[in-house]
């Protein structure tokens, strides 16, 4: 075997037991390294201890505006899409730049596409584009040209998908917003 083939031999020998003792660390441990992931994060951006990287001061210009326990207490059921559509009329008419909706609408191709393509119809309606988002997972049954019309209104929030699995990924929104190529998310 020559030196350049053996050099050869042992650095692929050497990446593959690499690669092998990775891919088995991370099979072994994925979970324990996603929550040491998910703690570092929160020191680094939210904890009161840690550096708060990123962190502005409250503007008087941002309300958040939540569904929580006490909105259920008092309004008895969920909001509805016009109830929802309600309160983006408000708000937008009372001159909010933006509006950012992360509670998901999840469109499974059944019977309530016709309901979530009626809501989306109407979210379009505002000719709030680029101040309107909601955070709905569209089916790949609706035509194209239609997704095509409402993906301007539509932003999905990734830290929110799957809270109820674990109380340890609950949400934890770094980025409020991002941007992607010309569009705002």
């Amino acid at each position: 075997m020559t030196g350049h083939a053996k050099a050869w031999w042992i650095s692929g020998l050497l990446g593959l037991l690499t690669g092998l003792a990775v891919l088995g660390s991370l099979l072994a441990f994925g979970p324990t390294i996603l929550r040491m992931q998910v703690a570092i994060s929160d020191f680094v951006f939210l904890a009161d201890r840690g550096p708060r990287l990123g962190r502005l001061p409250a503007s008087d210009q941002i309300v958040l505006v939540l569904y929580d326990k006490a909105s259920s207490r008092e309004m008895g059921v969920l909001p509805t899409y016009e109830d929802d559509l309600a309160l983006y009329r408000r708000l937008l008419d009372a001159g909010a730049k933006a509006i950012a909706d992360t509670r998901i609408v999840a469109d499974g191709g059944g019977e309530e596409t016709i309901e979530i393509r009626r809501f989306l119809e109407k979210m379009v309606a505002t000719h709030a584009e680029g101040r309107l988002f909601r955070d709905i997972w569209l089916t790949s049954k609706l035509p194209e040209k239609f997704i095509d019309s409402v993906e301007p209104y539509v932003a999905n929030n990734l830290p929110n998908m799957h809270p109820n699995a674990d109380s340890f990924y609950e949400a934890r929104v770094y980025p409020l917003a991002m941007m992607l190529g010309p569009r705002f998310r």
